[in-house]
């Protein structure tokens, strides 16, 4: 089990007199699944007890900084919050406690409809700058003690994507095709990409389904190959203000590939990890009351014989 222990002690002699724990039945749940805690009270000297409440919480909060000139330092923080779930439950009821160790069973049952838990944090990028965004859940009990003392403790709880789906999603086919993005400058050669699924999971390796379209520009030359660039952005968008929002877009990860200049179709992977060396899986797609995060795939082609990059981008679902 997932234990969370908080104590609390008395102003008057500074000695532990109660204390209470939350201890989980499994560290990950999913949206609609029973949750199943204990919650423990230790009485070290007898307390009467007002009864124990207990809360189950979901919260959004995202805080970010934006430049300006009317701060010495250049920039003012912000912050936004929307608690979304708080129900209320009995633990136990008022009663007096002697000396010893009480476990009370609580069961309830996720709403299904709950949004995913999720952490962000961005870089500075633009005129956003180190934003920073959290769905969490917690299942917080409190006693009311004798004289008015209060003692709490909490548990945080973690809701995941449930698995990975076995059929393409409903409304994700079409954002499959890529929209050809127009060429920097005039140019007759055209790029299509279609991915090879509707959805993935971090540190999946997505397949990029290419083709040239026009192509006999660039084979008089003579050379053997050109280049294929693939790079996976991760574009935010948060709700400054319901007339306000701010953005920011990085790289993720990227790779460069030589293929054949006579290849008019070509399949092309891109493991989809970021960090130093891929060390770490990209974080996946979501949207939610303050934050949209997408993901978008660039590829790109530096044609022979042509004067410009050809480009096209294709939506990517991370779950």
């Amino acid at each position: 089990m997932a234990y969370s222990h908080t104590s609390l002690r008395n102003a008057r002699s500074g000695n532990v007199k109660w204390t209470l724990r939350v201890a989980l039945d499994r560290e990950i749940y999913h949206a609609g699944d029973i949750l199943q805690a204990n919650v423990f009270l230790c009485v070290v000297e007898p307390v009467h007890c007002n009864g124990i409440m207990g809360y189950i919480r979901g919260e959004e909060k995202v805080t970010w900084s934006e430049k300006t000139a009317r701060r010495a330092a250049g920039e003012e923080v912000y912050s936004r919050q929307n608690e979304f779930l708080n129900d209320k439950m009995i633990v136990a009821k008022p009663r007096m406690y002697g000396p010893g160790e009480y476990v009370f069973p609580v069961v309830y049952q996720l709403h299904s409809t709950l949004p995913l838990s999720f952490q962000l944090k961005c870089p500075p990028a633009t005129a956003l700058n180190g934003v920073h965004a959290q769905l969490g859940y917690v299942f917080h009990v409190c006693l009311n003690a004798n004289h008015g003392v209060m003692v709490e403790a909490q548990q945080e709880v973690v809701i995941e994507e449930a698995r990975v789906p076995t059929r393409p999603l409903i409304g994700l086919e079409a954002a499959m095709p890529a929209l050809t993005t127009p060429p920097a400058v005039p140019s007759e050669d055209r790029l299509l990409a279609t991915l090879d699924k509707a959805a993935y999971r971090p540190g999946d390796t997505l397949r990029v389904r290419c083709r040239v379209l026009n192509c006999s520009t660039y084979r008089c030359d003579g050379r053997e190959s050109f280049t294929v660039l693939l790079r996976l952005f991760q574009d935010v968008i948060v709700a400054v203000a319901p007339l306000k929002q701010g953005e920011s877009s990085r790289l993720l990860c990227e790779r460069s590939f030589q293929v054949a200049t006579n290849a008019t179709a070509f399949e092309l992977p891109l493991e989809l990890v970021s960090g130093p060396n891929g060390a770490a899986p990209v974080e996946r797609s979501f949207y939610s009351s303050f934050v949209d995060c997408r993901h978008r795939l660039a590829v790109e082609g530096f044609m022979p014989n042509s004067s410009g990059v050809v480009k096209t981008e294709v939506a990517v679902a991370i779950l």
